[in-house]
């Protein structure tokens, strides 16, 4: 209970909002918001209309900020740290890791699902798993999963994903972050990364890098 309702608190605090004890659907309606606003005012969804499609796009979205996590962890030579900033840009596997969130909770946002399932009780799947450092590739893979088994295949199905999928990919999450934190020796949460990039991304240009999304 108390690995949940620290999770719960850090998606809310990412959102700049002090915690209470009420409703859940609340305290994730703030990231939505938030995330969802500045995706609106950069330009994300001009001429975007709901569809099973366009669901299915932001959650491939979602799954490539999951792979630039692993690129950081990985490819790019600074396994030895889990934060850095170039520029002004922040980077490295824990801010690609916010961006999953981020980009998940703009998806509800735009859909205008309302997160009305999720409950602390969501999060106590057994079987969270801790990950040490030669399971890294496991946790990715664990974040995929959660993607496709509780986003991608119910869309396909219903238009929407799992009730308390939020929950779960949160709580990974939050299990992955800590992981991170404790075999990298590195003291910022998952919540200042949140707070980090969610702030960077405010301050970012219309339609940015020239993407298409």
């Amino acid at each position: 209970m108390k690995h949940a309702r620290d999770a719960v608190n850090a998606v809310l605090l990412a959102a700049g909002v002090p915690y209470n004890n009420g409703e859940v659907k609340m305290k994730f309606a703030f990231l939505i918001h938030r995330a969802h606003t500045t995706a609106l005012a950069k330009g994300w969804h001009e001429n975007a209309v709901p569809s099973p499609e366009r669901a299915l796009s932001l959650c491939a979205l979602a799954m490539a900020e999951i792979d630039e996590m692993w690129l950081d962890l990985d490819g790019r030579g600074r396994r030895t740290r889990i934060v850095w900033v170039e520029g002004h840009k922040p980077g490295g596997p824990l801010i690609e890791l916010a961006d999953v969130l981020i980009r998940v909770a703009d998806m509800y946002g735009f859909f205008k699902w309302n997160p009305r399932d999720v409950t602390l009780e969501a999060w106590l799947a057994p079987g969270l798993p801790s990950f040490a450092t030669h399971q890294l590739p496991r946790a990715i893979l664990w974040l995929h999963s959660i993607i496709v088994r509780r986003f991608i295949e119910p869309i396909r199905i219903t238009g929407e994903p799992d009730p308390g999928a939020l929950a779960v990919l949160v709580a990974a999450a939050e299990v992955v972050a800590a992981a991170l934190a404790r075999i990298f020796n590195h003291p910022m949460t998952l919540v200042e990364a949140l707070n980090v990039k969610l702030a960077y991304n405010d301050g970012r240009p219309y339609r940015h890098g020239g993407k298409l999304a």
